[in-house]
């Protein structure tokens, strides 16, 4: 496993197959997306809503880049969660 390198231009995806995650880091910080298998051929990915959720407790405002993260608000439209949108 190596060492993802930090950068303003472009952040690099690592995977961790040990501990089940995707992982960018930045700097001392660590963004990661948890996942478990449930069968041949599925997984089942943790921490979307989540994140989305930490944004409205915390009444934050968030960019949503990944499109991933657009399609999922697209398929979930939720208030709570639009209105936190930048």
């Amino acid at each position: 496993m190596s060492q993802a390198q930090f950068s303003t231009d472009t952040l690099t995806v690592q995977h961790d197959e040990e501990k089940r995650e995707f992982y960018v880091l930045m700097g001392k910080d660590k963004a990661f997306l948890n996942y478990e298998e449930i069968g041949e051929n599925a997984v089942n990915l943790w921490h979307t809503e989540a994140a989305f959720d930490y944004v409205v407790e915390k009444d934050l405002r968030m960019k949503v880049t990944c499109t991933y993260l657009e399609k999922y608000l697209r398929e979930n439209p939720q208030d709570k969660y639009q209105k936190q949108l930048i």
